[in-house]
């Protein structure tokens, strides 16, 4: 739920742009900008989320649907890719702290 609200966020604060949305959620997340060796992964990670989500969207309204807070209107399949990539960065070791 937490990566959804985040996802919901990023696409309606950045430009349209994939670069200016995850230069954003890293700005959030971690208060920093994205290393070039973590956005080529990231980008190519999004590019198969929307790819499965595109062929499954009953996997993304399932998605959407998680937690207490209202369902996210707009783009399903945009918002579940965006979905898991702010999972991924919300439990990233730099979000997480482990001592």
């Amino acid at each position: 739920e937490a990566a959804r609200l985040f996802a919901a966020r990023v696409l309606a604060t950045a430009a349209r742009d994939d670069g200016a949305r995850l230069r954003t959620a890293f700005q959030l997340a971690l208060a920093r900008a994205p290393k070039p060796a973590e956005q080529t992964p990231l980008t190519a990670f999004l590019a198969t989320q929307r790819d499965y989500y595109r062929a499954n969207p009953t996997e993304a309204d399932k998605l959407l649907r998680i937690g207490l807070s209202p369902p996210t209107t707009g783009d399903t399949v945009e918002l579940a890719a965006w979905t898991s990539l702010t999972r991924v960065l919300l439990n990233s070791q730099e979000v997480i702290t482990r001592y």
